[in-house]
């Protein structure tokens, strides 16, 4: 018998491991052959178990793989690679020269009592660094790092303040969080919870700390009563460091089990903290001036003396250096390390000579090694290299520095040699370049005048302009790669050599080294409408948004962005360059999201979809994509709306901005919280815990608490960074409405129940119930001065109230229905409120008497909320618009519309700059078009719509050649079909009927009765009957019998599917939220697409050339 061959084994999952289960799974046609020779039967069973077993442990090692490459992303580096690199650029790890540290008394406190903060302070060069490597060593062994089977945890991180990678919050959260969950993989599902899947986690620069700082304290949470290590080096090189050591300190009371180590230069900020009177759980240990470390240099002396070449045979020669190292050190392991490197380039006749020379503190040598550069022959090229490194915000790998510093062309070995005559200021590891100690860089700058003349602001905008003349020779697609292509699947097939190397510092940080000082004449120049940045940006901007989005940087694209646009503020003569920067921020945040996710959208999605008017389409049409044709359907004008965020799988009722303007949170009949990056809009953190739906929710004033009101009859006060949360309870109906007053002492709740209750913000405790209204209270608002009180009701009124005294002040009518909203101005005088009469009325709040009554929303009117400056009032309604009204006045300014359901709330940023209001349009269909059908020549397509009309289009222009107005129309259209000749319609709706149209006039001809709801029309060849997705259909003699005059188009296999279009499978085109279909048609090379209200988008393909992508 032939052996199984494997494609024959079509199963590649098993109910169980059993082996006797095997032979129900061999093939059918196996089984005669089993019959007769069960010997044989046996080894093919045989066969498919090893088979079976080796997809099994394929399967697994898949998701290993998997699981790292997802943690690889989330990490910034590998922290026990960083150790190692630091310590062989430092000349390997010295036992003694740490060795003291470890029965010191403060340190053996820290690491065997209570004691959870242990703070090592010294100056530079004192070895603070390699004291943190050594105790590192001495504490691994017992952790999970080394034994599987320790209870123990350990993670680290060094910050590196000449790199921006590893000198900023998110960086060591990232690390340290990596670290953790390398040791106990289970934690990884709180990276998932947060981030989702690797497909969609967006690991990239726009990753934030409020996210990060959530997944942490979850963690150590998560990690119970198991004994943590926690450490950091160069605290000090942390850009946001308050921020940090905030966080530190607040974590230690929560997390006993958890033991910080942190190493810094002394600074104000970190005594201030750890040092303070209040900070009872901390111990530090000082180096400046220590006898220990004393000795420590001393040894690190002997070994590096007795390892010079030089002098191997000369032992009382050695003996003399050791003395005069001891004598002139000043104490740093650094001023040794420098003295030694130049002691290995000379022969035992000069070494003494040598030493004499050399000044005794770091500032000296650092002189010296300068000099001694200026009189190399190659001292031009070597100043090159170290202004750029003293520059830049990142180490550079050796292309990089080819590009920046304006060396010939030379490949990354010359460009090597030019790094190793700077003497010891740099150090060169995997083709990148190290400055070798924070106090070289800041010397360097400080003493900038010595390296170039042309001054600090020159370099810099001398970088800027070699960067962006770099990234506009790059070709498009550099990666040569698909239009759905994700960047993540670099991770397991990196493309080598890659092009990006030598631009990506470019990429990122041109924008940076050109504002450096905008004040400069250079950079003023530059920024000009004859300038070369808007030259760059007008050839180049879309393969510069491409390099960033392959280099997983969008992030630095908008922050660049912005970073011009306020520069150029303030100049005259930049116009042009103004209006382009304002054309690409709304690009970049728009599409921002589907660029980072497939970077050849950057030509398709973004540019095919974004407005006529914009400049970017006009200036760069010709970059799309080659096979889209052309396109009709889009908008005119950007308009005002920027980002939708989609996420919530139920209505959306409430929205808040935190007082920074930095995060938007969301509630829903979904149950949940959501909380939104407001920059780029993407999902940071879901809060769940409510048991119905949330209907409001309110941010603290110092953004710390964010407080919810549920129909769980309870309201909700959450931890915004840690997701934790304090029940209210009290309320015996649904609670419609939440708010903190201005001095957050006070919380507010109101409800089904009639009543409102006042809660102490810190503690939750219940304070008072403030009764009297008649109906259900919608809402409720706090004045400036956090006293007063207002409240809108079901009984038409709004009543104001003391909350002091917990007594009613006045009470307000005027409302003909409900109010269901009400807000204070900023400055307390006026109270505005909104009502089911469709109207916003504005009150003086000393006097109760009415100023202003604004009308013009068509329907009800369910929140409103002030400006900043209270010039503006903003109301949102069941009209599906949020209409901006002028305070003084009550005049309308201007009506912003996007949303295709309800409107439910409405919230200003803290700057007055954006405006973000919730809806009912959760789904992102919105199924305004009803069905779309094309004529049988394909000239014409057909939409029909809720306003009771059919829409005939014409297919080459896209323009709509005639409204057919259809009284017949009285339910939901599911299907539409035209008739062989084109003269008759047939359209299916909700109402179980068929009727039969006039193609030219809309008259009815025929209604047709089923029993069934049909989505699905077609007409016969012979136009005699009906196919629908039920069945066949039949219908009186019309004029349906005459032969369709079109032909077929050629089977491209073009779908929709969900938010692509794709052709057999292939993902072509990003469909953008308002262009998503209701309802698709598709014949030959056109994809037609039905979307809200009444549109419709008509795309013409041409694949002539497709595949040379």
């Amino acid at each position: 018998m032939t052996p199984t061959a494997l494609s024959d084994i079509v199963l590649y999952t098993f109910p169980n491991n059993s082996a006797e289960e095997a032979p129900a799974y061999i093939p059918q046609r196996a089984k005669g052959d089993q019959q007769a020779n069960n010997a044989e039967a046996t080894t093919d069973q045989d066969k498919v178990i090893r088979v079976r077993s080796k997809l099994l442990q394929s399967t697994r090692q898949d998701l290993l793989d998997l699981e790292r490459m997802y943690l690889r992303r989330f990490r910034v580096s590998d922290p026990q690679q960083d150790k190692a690199q630091i310590e062989a650029i430092k000349g390997g790890l010295l036992e003694k020269s740490y060795s003291w540290i470890l029965d010191h008394p403060n340190f053996r406190q820290w690491r065997n009592k209570q004691n959870q903060m242990l703070w090592i302070k010294g100056g530079p060069g004192t070895g603070k660094t390699m004291l943190i490597c050594g105790i590192i060593n001495e504490i691994e062994p017992s952790t999970r790092l080394s034994d599987q089977d320790a209870d123990i945890l350990l993670s680290y991180f060094f910050c590196q303040a000449t790199d921006v990678r590893f000198n900023n919050v998110t960086a060591i959260l990232r690390n340290l969080i990596y670290l953790l969950v390398v040791q106990k993989p289970s934690l990884v599902w709180r990276i998932r919870e947060m981030y989702g899947p690797i497909d969609r986690a967006p690991f990239d620069d726009s990753i934030s700390w409020d996210d990060l700082s959530v997944i942490f304290i979850n963690i150590l949470r998560d990690l119970g009563g198991t004994t943590t290590y926690l450490i950091i080096d160069a605290l000090d090189e942390c850009t946001d460091l308050e921020r940090l050591i905030r966080f530190i300190v607040g974590c230690i009371p929560e997390c006993p089990h958890v033991k910080w180590l942190v190493s810094s230069r002394e600074t104000y900020i970190i005594d201030r903290f750890l040092s303070s009177d209040g900070f009872r759980m901390g111990l530090s240990i000082e180096l400046n001036n220590s006898a220990s470390v004393s000795d420590a240099v001393g040894t690190y002396i002997d070994k590096k003396v007795s390892e010079l070449k030089s002098l191997q045979d000369n032992d009382a020669l050695q003996e003399r250096i050791r003395h005069t190292l001891r004598q002139k050190t000043d104490g740093t392991f650094l001023w040794v390390s420098l003295v030694i490197q130049q002691l290995q380039t000379v022969g035992s006749g000069d070494v003494e000579a040598v030493i004499s020379a050399v000044p005794t503190d770091l500032q000296g040598i650092y002189a010296q090694m300068l000099e001694q550069i200026h009189k190399q022959h190659n001292r031009k090229y070597c100043l090159l290299v170290l202004t750029t490194v003293t520059l830049a915000y990142r180490p550079l790998h050796l292309l990089e520095l080819a590009v920046v510093s304006g060396l010939p062309p030379l490949n990354t070995k010359r460009v090597g040699e030019f790094v190793k005559m700077c003497g010891s200021f740099l150090t060169l590891r995997d083709d990148h370049v190290y400055m070798i100690h924070q106090s070289a860089k800041d010397y360097l700058y400080q003493n900038y005048s010595s390296l170039q003349l042309a001054g600090v602001a020159h370099r810099h905008v001398d970088i800027a302009r070699r960067s962006f003349s770099a990234i506009a020779m790059l070709k498009k697609n550099i990666y040569s790669i698909d239009f759905g292509f994700r960047p993540e699947y670099l991770d397991t097939q990196p493309v080598h050599p890659d092009p990006l190397t030598a631009v990506r510092y470019s990429c990122i940080f041109w924008a940076d080294h050109l504002c450096h000082n905008s004040n400069n004449p250079e950079c003023k120049e530059a920024l000009t409408d004859d300038g070369v940045v808007l030259s760059f940006l007008k050839t180049s901007f879309l393969r510069w948004l491409e390099c960033l989005s392959l280099s997983r940087s969008l992030s630095a694209g908008v922050k660049s962005i912005r970073e011009l646009q306020q520069v150029v503020s303030h100049q005259m003569n930049s116009l042009e360059l103004t209006a382009f920067l304002a054309d690409a921020e709304k690009f970049i945040i728009s599409y921002g999201s589907i660029i980072e996710r497939a970077p050849l959208q950057t030509y398709g999605t973004a540019l095919v979809f974004c407005p006529k008017t914009s400049i970017i389409q006009k200036e760069q049409w010709g970059e799309r994509l080659s096979f889209i044709k052309t396109v009709t359907g889009v908008r005119d004008h950007w308009g005002e709306l920027r980002q939708t965020l989609e996420g919530h799988s139920g209505y959306v009722n409430a929205v808040a901005l935190s007082p920074d303007g930095k995060t938007i949170a969301s509630a829903s009949n979904d149950r949940t919280i959501r909380l939104w990056d407001a920059t780029i809009g993407t999902f940071r953190q879901k809060l769940e815990g409510h048991g119905e739906w949330v209907r409001a929710i309110a941010f603290s004033p110092d953004g710390k608490m964010l407080a919810s009101a549920s129909n769980d009859h309870t309201v909700r006060l959450w931890d915004v960074t840690t997701g934790s949360f304090q029940k209210l309870e009290g309320h015996s109906e649904w609670v419609r409405a939440v708010v903190f007053s201005p001095d957050g002492s006070t919380i507010a709740s109101a409800s089904n129940d009639r009543t409102i209750r006042l809660w102490n913000a810190a503690t939750g405790m219940f304070q008072q119930k403030l009764e009297g209204h008649s109906g259900w209270v919608y809402a409720v608002a706090f004045s400036p001065d956090s006293i007063t009180l207002a409240s809108a009701s079901f009984d038409h009124t709004v009543r104001v109230w003391d909350t002091s005294r917990g007594v009613l002040q006045q009470t307000l009518k005027g409302h003909r229905s409900p109010t269901r909203a009400v807000g204070f101005s900023p400055d307390g005088k006026t109270l505005a409120s909104a009502s089911d009469d469709r109207t916003i009325r504005l009150w003086d709040i000393d006097t109760g008497v009415l100023q202003q009554t604004c009308e013009g929303h068509r329907d009800w009117v369910r929140g409103v909320a002030f400006s900043p400056d209270g010039q503006t009032l903003a109301s949102a309604s069941n009209d599906g618009t949020v209409q901006l009204w002028n305070t003084a006045t009550g005049t309308p300014r201007q009506t912003l519309e996007g949303h295709s359901d309800y409107v439910n709330a409405v919230a200003f940023s803290p700057d007055g700059q954006m405006l973000v209001s919730a809806s009912d349009d959760y789904t992102g269909h919105t199924e305004a078009v009803g069905a779309i059908a094309f004529s049988p020549n394909r000239k014409a397509l057909a939409s029909t719509s809720v306003d009771r009309t059919v829409r005939l289009w014409d297919m080459t222009t896209g323009t709509l050649q005639q409204t057919l107005q259809v009284q017949s129309i009285s339910a939901w259209v599911t299907a539409l079909a035209f008739s062989p000749n084109g003269k008759v319609l047939a359209l299916s709706s909700t109402d179980r009927t068929v009727q039969l149209l006039d193609a030219v006039t809309g008259a009815l001809q025929q209604t047709l009765e089923t029993n069934q709801l049909l989505t699905e029309l077609a007409f016969s060849n012979d136009g005699q009957y009906l196919n629908t997705d039920y069945g066949i259909l039949g219908f009186a003699e019309t004029a349906l019998h005459e032969k369709s005059p079109g032909k077929d188009a050629p089977d491209y296999a073009l779908s929709v599917e969900k938010e692509w279009v794709t052709l057999g499978g292939r993902n072509l085109l990003w469909l953008p939220h308002e262009h998503r279909p209701a309802c698709a048609a598709i014949y030959g090379q056109t994809v037609v697409l039905g979307h809200r209200p009444g549109g419709i988008t008509l795309l013409q393909f041409n694949f002539t050339d497709l595949d040379r992508y």
